[in-house]
């Protein structure tokens, strides 16, 4: 095929990519750059001419889909951009891994603003309304790390998640962790060392191997210029510490631990830790920052992939929000709270008691109202009768009434 020369082939050219749909793995992202042409004037770019030829690369040597046995266990893959949500169905043949059919599906108006745990809720619902009849013969294990099923078998869900719950809950479908499925690991192992590998199970795994993609990409960053912040909170009855422990580009290690003498809940805490540890960021003009956290609930708010409940979350994240575009790259990372012994210490520290800190040698700043409350300066003015105003004169400038009686 030559490249199009006007809309009429470009509409020629979406047309035969909807038909070949479930032959392309994340068919919806690799031809974007077409579809959003028909939504103005033609021009064909240089991104277009692009995806153009790695379509063609990739239908040279497409996967072959392979027909489900009745009564086999078949598995989900999920996937989700910021433009569209994305699954494959695949069945496993004599340990080789093969592709029933992939679905891919743009995202609309409100769809772009779900958080990331909704677009991977929905990306199942769609996955089940276009598979129904393999979704009704099949167990479906759907192979995730992220905690979907406790997402959506909440009782504080929001409404479209109630429905979807609902909705999928007529099928037979198993969340199974990516980490725990021997077959995965095995499957993970072979893209790895390339052994044994067939080109269809190289092609799914390299599409299905992040669910949520082009997220945070660390892959262009040089390691020369990352600043590395780890982050820890820490709440008592009296009040809660912050600690933070930055990791230069140099190797050189900064702390700072913080005395929260207001009150807090232990999330509070965390956020304030994390914007401690940006603000030094920002005074020390990194470009290239990296935030490290055991907090789960903070990771997944600041990534995108829950949804910050309650005016003082939000406004917590909004902070976040703001300050992290004054850096070139930024990215939160979730560790193991063994990893965080260090800033979980410095935490723990601004949090004690007034004679552990005397024990401990290290520096604590203490704030005494939240990071979110915005310093207002108020200015009273008062009009005082005349009689304190000749006694105020008395004790400013030592100047006496010129009425004996008044001045004695």
């Amino acid at each position: 095929m030559q490249s199009p020369k006007n809309v009429k082939q470009v509409q020629q050219l979406t047309g035969r990519i909807v038909a070949l749909n479930r032959f392309i793995s994340w068919s919806t992202d690799k031809c974007l750059p077409f579809f959003m042409i028909l939504r103005k004037a033609f021009e064909w770019s240089e991104e277009c001419e692009q995806a153009f030829e790695q379509l063609k690369r990739y239908l040279v040597s497409p996967p072959l889909l392979s027909p489900a046995v009745p009564g086999e266990i078949l598995y989900l893959y999920l996937a989700v951009s910021p433009t569209a949500v994305s699954a494959a169905l695949i069945r496993e043949e004599e340990e080789v891994q093969k592709p029933v059919y992939f679905i891919s599906r743009a995202l609309h108006g409100a769809e772009e603003r779900y958080v990331q745990m909704e677009k991977l809720a929905f990306a199942l619902v769609i996955a089940s309304r276009k598979l129904r009849p393999y979704f009704q013969a099949h167990t479906i294990n759907v192979l995730t790390e992220y905690p979907l099923k406790k997402v959506l078998r909440k009782l504080d869900l929001s409404g479209r998640l109630v429905n979807w719950a609902i909705e999928i809950s007529e099928f037979d479908i198993h969340f199974v962790s990516r980490k725990e499925c021997p077959k995965e690991r095995t499957w993970v192992t072979a893209v790895k060392e390339r052994t044994w590998l067939t080109t269809v199970k190289g092609q799914v795994l390299a599409d299905f191997m992040v669910e949520f993609a082009n997220v945070q990409d660390q892959k262009e960053w040089p390691k020369e210029r990352t600043w590395v912040i780890y982050v820890d909170g820490s709440s008592t009855k009296r009040n809660g510490g912050a600690g933070v422990v930055i990791i230069t580009p140099d190797g050189r290690e900064l702390k700072s631990s913080l005395r929260l003498e207001f009150k807090t809940t232990n999330n509070e805490a965390e956020y304030e830790a994390v914007i401690a540890g940006l603000g030094l960021a920002l005074e020390l003009e990194a470009e290239f920052v990296e935030v490290r956290s055991d907090s789960q609930v903070i990771v997944g708010h600041i990534r995108g992939e829950f949804e910050a409940k309650g005016s003082k979350m939000k406004l917590y994240l909004s902070k976040i929000q703001s300050m992290q575009k004054s850096f070139e790259k930024f990215c939160t990372v979730k560790i193991p709270r063994e990893e965080n012994e260090k800033a979980d210490h410095l935490a723990r520290l601004g949090s004690s008691t007034e004679c552990e800190v005397g024990e401990s040698d290290q520096t604590i700043q203490i704030f005494q109202q939240p990071s979110i409350v915005e310093k207002v300066f108020i200015l009273t003015i008062e009009v005082m009768p005349a009689w304190a105003g000749e006694i105020v004169s008395y004790l400013e400038k030592g100047t006496l009434p010129g009425d004996k009686r008044k001045a004695v």
